[in-house]
């Protein structure tokens, strides 16, 4: 705390408690889900997932068994995707960045919906995609 005294100034450490616990927890993003679902916890916490794959919006789920989180981290992003992972899961990270925007799409889709692209997701994602093209050449 800085006190003036006199125009000059005074300064002394006044110690501030918080009002909760802190704690950093590191995990997987499902056994997060898990422990949160199962003692939602009201302490200040930092998290790191350490999942080997992104995970989609996980502060927004996480938040609702964790509503103190102060941040988060992921390994996975922190790392650019690439350690942990095996040679089968690099070489198909592979064939996705040179697949295109239909395997990009796809791969979405089964990431956060748990099932691949219907056909008419495709086909409505194929019409977009035409019309994306069509306006960037004019």
């Amino acid at each position: 705390m800085v006190t003036l005294k006199d125009y000059e100034p005074d300064c002394r450490q006044v110690p501030v408690a918080p009002m909760r616990p802190m704690r950093t927890l590191t995990a997987a993003f499902d056994q997060l889900m898990e422990e949160g679902k199962k003692s939602p916890c009201q302490d200040y916490v930092f998290l790191t997932l350490t999942d080997d794959r992104p995970v989609y919006m996980p502060v927004d789920q996480l938040r609702e068994y964790y509503p103190n989180l102060l941040g988060l981290t992921s390994q996975w992003l922190q790392n650019g995707g690439l350690e942990g992972l095996t040679g089968e899961q690099q070489e198909k990270r592979e064939l996705l960045k040179r697949g295109g925007e239909k395997e990009i799409f796809s791969a979405f889709l089964t990431s956060v919906c748990q099932s691949g692209a219907t056909e008419e997701d495709q086909a409505l994602f194929d019409r977009i995609l035409a019309q994306v093209g069509r306006e960037a050449e004019q």
